[in-house]
């Protein structure tokens, strides 16, 4: 689950877009993009090549 709501804020949907779709609550959303983001910057970070 943390994986496709992770992939869609990436595809620029909106929180409430992915609680419906997933069929999730809005809190879940928004507590898995907060727990997520130190993670999710330090991946796009060495992905992207931003370090060098």
């Amino acid at each position: 689950m943390k994986e496709r709501i992770i992939d869609m804020a990436m595809n620029n949907s909106g929180v409430r877009d992915t609680a419906r779709v997933l069929k999730v609550g809005i809190n879940t959303v928004i507590r898995t993009l907060k727990s997520m983001v130190p993670l999710l910057f330090a991946t796009l970070i060495l992905m992207n090549g931003w370090l060098a």
